[in-house]
């Protein structure tokens, strides 16, 4: 699929120079271009927008991601060629992307009307008709649409599914809509995917046990079981009391996503853990086809193709509003493509009952702290830390947060938290150690944090983060020399392409007195990392340890350059002045510089798992 969907791009590319160069030939020659297309003026009212600067403003939105804009200044272009078939699919890409699929509708409508040809010169208006006659519940009438479509790009995995839930809407024959679903199961990977969908027409045409079936091979199929597969088995087999088969599924799935900490996977697993007899996720064909809308989003978001997983999962939250599977997908849409504000008011929507809901309030504390709402966010999760008390993934987060912050007493017992909640720990627990090594540490409790780091090996030996940062410790403490330098090996055996790591490796020779490797391994850290002001440091006190005093000075200025912290700062600046002192068999041949990074702790949890 990666190959097939990799067209898109050239084409997108090819679609943007064609629009702007029809475009202006026929509106620039006859419309002033004013001052309107300067970001000063994007939120003059619409009647004070000429056509050409509507349509330049209009496009550098849409570029740009932003959207809402887009969908207002597109049409303004529009009325003036509205023949045009690329402006028309930009503007109904704006359209859709900002929710205003209704508009797109009665948009599609009008001109395919007018000109019907642009029902396949701008393909996105024909998937709006089909929309439009969904909504309206003429299922015959958007499959005969549908079949107009062609299986091509996107269209090939959409369309069978999409014809399949039409037939089944208007026909009401398993048979028939099963049928529709055939080119799928010839297409690398798609088999499970296609089974699913049957299990679903099946359900929803009343034929639970050949739904279960259909499920099963699905399950039997994948390597891996996906999300939307267990959540739609597992309902079905709860309705049904097969209690003994959804064991078997829960059971499976619960070992698939152990130490993965999924967000979606835990609230998943305990919703069918319930004894309850849950409604149809599926209740109409519509529904059926944003379910379908929702699982092209997700391949699309996996090839990482956001605009096109945005329209989707825009199309499906319009056909189900109350899906809370599309509002997952695109607040992650926002998420991915830093439109934090937006990504945050999606997430809002999620219900508070939903599986969803929780993955979704994670994301609003990591959209705020990217924000630089750091109280914000800390206080959106410590509210989830108390919400639910056997929860680990929380305080982890927290702690994470609080150690960006650099408040690394708060981050250490939120670590100490979720360890706590763990009870005993697992080999993929080995980065909670770490990471509140690393906090005690800069809190400057070196014995709580030198037990971290030997626990954490202990848990998953010879983790280069953990490696570094406590042989890095142990060199800055002139501890176990030796040992440290071993350890220092072998991590950078393993990241050789890690600056830090390599700069490790090269202090811990520098401490030793072998300037000539000290300078070999530095420099090279330079190289990964030039603008770390630490290294550049580190490099410059090597250099004039091997009497190379002009180059010593010059890699000081450097480190100066990349804006060190204030106490760094200070001593990298009496270094350019008078050098660094006499070697000593007490100092061994130290920087003054101290442990000013300490080690860099592999940024984030994420990283480090």
């Amino acid at each position: 699929m990666a190959s097939f969907l990799s067209k898109i791009d050239s084409r997108r590319s090819r679609l943007r120079s064609r629009l702007t160069t029809s475009f202006l030939t026929i509106v620039i020659a006859t419309t002033p271009v004013v001052s309107a297309v300067t970001p000063a003026l994007a939120d003059a009212p619409k009647e004070n927008w000429s056509v050409a600067g509507a349509f330049l403003a209009g496009i550098n939105a849409k570029e740009t991601g932003d959207m809402a804009t887009a969908s207002d200044l597109l049409p303004i272009a529009l009325k003036a060629n509205p023949g045009d078939p690329s402006l028309l699919q930009t503007t109904l890409i704006a359209l859709i992307s900002a929710g205003r699929v209704d508009e797109g509708i009665r948009l599609a409508r009008q001109l395919t009307k007018e000109k019907p040809s642009l029902k396949t010169d701008a393909p996105l208006s024909m998937m709006l008709l089909i929309q439009g006659e969904i909504k309206e519940g003429k299922y015959e009438e958007a499959l005969a649409l549908a079949r107009q479509l062609p299986d091509q790009q996107v269209g090939k995995y959409a369309g069978p599914m999409l014809r399949a839930w039409l037939v089944a809407a208007s026909k009401k024959q398993v048979d028939a809509a099963v049928k529709e679903l055939q080119p799928l199961e010839s297409l690398d990977g798609f088999a499970p995917f296609a089974l699913m969908q049957r299990g679903a027409i099946e359900d929803f045409l009343q034929k639970q046990e050949a739904a279960q079936k259909s499920y099963q091979s699905a399950a039997d199929s994948a390597s891996e079981l996906p999300t939307l597969l267990v959540q739609a088995y597992g309902n079905l087999l709860q309705r049904r009391g097969d209690k003994a088969a959804l064991k078997q599924l829960v059971d499976r799935f619960e070992s698939e996503n152990t130490g993965r900490n999924d967000s979606i996977a835990g609230p998943l697993i305990q919703s069918l853990k319930r004894d309850v007899k849950p409604k149809p996720i599926i209740n109409s064909a519509k529904e059926g086809i944003a379910e379908v809308l929702s699982g092209m989003t997700i391949l699309l978001l996996q090839e990482n193709i956001t605009g096109e997983a945005l329209l989707f999962g825009r199309l499906g939250l319009d056909l189900m509003p109350d899906q809370e599977m599309a509002k997952i997908l695109i607040g992650d849409i926002y998420r991915r493509t830093d439109h934090l504000d937006d990504a945050v008011a999606m997430y809002r929507m999620i219900g508070k009952d939903s599986i969803y809901r929780w993955s979704g309030d994670l994301s609003i504390a990591e959209c705020l702290r990217r924000q630089n709402k750091i109280d914000e966010a800390e206080k959106q999760l410590r509210q989830m830390v108390t919400r639910d008390k056997k929860n680990v993934e929380a305080p982890v987060l927290l702690g994470d947060l609080l150690r960006g912050a650099d408040r690394f007493d708060a981050a250490a017992a939120a670590y100490s938290t979720a360890l706590e909640r763990i009870g005993t720990p697992m080999p993929n627990d080995w980065s909670i150690f770490y990471f509140r090594g690393t906090s005690y540490e800069r809190a400057k409790q070196w014995p709580k944090a030198e037990a971290d780091f030997k626990k954490a090996l202990e848990l998953s030996p010879d983790q280069p983060y953990v490696l570094n940062y406590l042989a890095y410790s142990w060199v800055e403490r002139r501890q176990n020399l030796d040992q440290a330098l071993k350890m220092l090996e072998s991590a950078v055996n393993q990241r050789p392409e890690e600056g830090f790591i390599v700069d490790s490796l090269g202090w811990a020779h520098y401490q030793l007195g072998d300037f000539a490797d000290a300078v070999k391994y530095l420099e090279r850290a330079v190289e990964l990392s030039p603008q770390d002001p630490t290294l550049n440091d580190h490099l410059g006190d090597a250099y004039w340890r091997a009497g190379r005093f002009n180059e010593a000075r010059f890699q000081w200025s450097r480190a100066l350059s990349f804006k060190p912290e204030a106490d760094q700062a200070k001593q990298i600046e009496a270094k350019i002045r008078d050098g660094l002192p006499e070697k000593s068999d007490k100092n061994g041949g130290k920087s003054d510089n101290g442990n000013n990074r300490g080690a860099s702790d592999g940024a984030s949890s994420e990283k480090a798992g």
